[in-house]
C-alpha cells in the first residue's frame, strides 16, 4: 500500500515544469490507445497536434475539478506554476487542463471512483464518457486555448494517487471556503 505522510509545500517550486522525452511519449501513447474507440482515427488527431477522445473506465478513471478548486489548493493562477506545484503534490500522477471549460482532469486507477471520497464541486466521469485527451506534448505555452496536459503522463504505471487528489482538492476547498473547516 502507498502511503504519504506530508504533502509537499507548494511555497516550494520544483525548478521546471514535467516534460516527457519522444520514447516515453510513444509508449504512454500506445497504452492510452487502448482506451479509444476507433485506434487509427485517435492516432491520426493525436499526429495533427488535435485532441482525441478516449474512454474512461477501462484502462483508468478521471476525476473532474474546477479549476478554482485547484488552483486554490496549489496557490497560483499561472499555470506554469500550478503544473509544477501538481506534479510536485502528486509525484507526476497525470492532469489534463482544459482551457474552455476551467476544469482539471486527474487519471487515477479505474476503481479510484469506488474506493475513494468525494470533495464538494469535483466529480468522478462514468464509465464510458470519452474525454478530450490531447498530445502529450501539449502544454500551457503550447496550447493556451485548448486542452493540455498540466502534468504530463510519464508511464502507463503512474497515475494520481486518489487519496493525495482528495487532499489537495480538500484543501483548495478550505481556501475557497475562506478557511472555515466545516
Amino acid at each position: 500500500m502507498v502511503e504519504r505522510t506530508q504533502l509537499a509545500d507548494p511555497a516550494k517550486p520544483l525548478l521546471r515544469r514535467p516534460v516527457v522525452n519522444a520514447h516515453r511519449a510513444r509508449v504512454v501513447q500506445t497504452w492510452l490507445l487502448g482506451a479509444a474507440p476507433n485506434i487509427q482515427q485517435a492516432q491520426w488527431e493525436w499526429r495533427e497536434g488535435g485532441v482525441t477522445f478516449l474512454r474512461v473506465g477501462g484502462l483508468f478513471s478521471a476525476l473532474r475539478a474546477p479549476a478554482a478548486l485547484v488552483r486554490a489548493a496549489v496557490g497560483s493562477t499561472d499555470p506554469d506554476t500550478v503544473a509544477i506545484r501538481l506534479a510536485q503534490e502528486l509525484e507526476g500522477g497525470p492532469v489534463i487542463a482544459a482551457h474552455s471549460t476551467t476544469h482539471f482532469y486527474f487519471l487515477m486507477l479505474p476503481a479510484a471512483a469506488s474506493t475513494t471520497g468525494r470533495v464538494q464541486g469535483a466529480e468522478y466521469l462514468a464509465r464510458g464518457t470519452l474525454l478530450g485527451v490531447p498530445p502529450l506534448t501539449v502544454n500551457a505555452s503550447q496550447e493556451p486555448g485548448g486542452s493540455y496536459w498540466a502534468v504530463p503522463m510519464i508511464s502507463p504505471v503512474r497515475l494520481c494517487h486518489a487519496p493525495w487528489v482528495m487532499r489537495l482538492l480538500e484543501r483548495g476547498r478550505i481556501g475557497l471556503d475562506g478557511g472555515d473547516e466545516r
